[in-house]
């Protein structure tokens, strides 16, 4: 969980989409864009994706998530984030 994604929010309002018809557009429920808006849950990439070309943004701009720690920034792109949890979660393999 990541937290409400307010570039996210900006880029759909900004398009004068509701959750409700960007959904639609994306062939998934209200609900289930709202979690991925509000931070709850995490798109799968090929969502993120869509979600990306019908907004006109990158994925990193959408889903950037800020860190901070001790005091500094640190920002982590969603794609780093999101195979981050899988590698810890053991879902896929980390390979060098």
């Amino acid at each position: 969980m990541s937290g409400k994604r307010l570039n996210l929010l900006k880029a759909r309002k900004k398009k004068g989409l509701t959750q409700q018809e960007l959904a639609n557009k994306l062939g998934i429920s209200r609900v289930t864009y709202l979690q991925i808006e509000s931070g709850e849950n995490d798109p799968k990439v090929s969502i993120a994706q869509d979600i990306s070309k019908f907004l006109g943004e990158t994925i990193e701009y959408l889903f950037d998530n800020e860190v901070r720690a001790n005091g500094g920034d640190r920002t982590f792109s969603f794609m780093q984030d999101y195979f981050n949890r899988k590698v810890q979660a053991n879902q896929i393999r980390a390979t060098v």
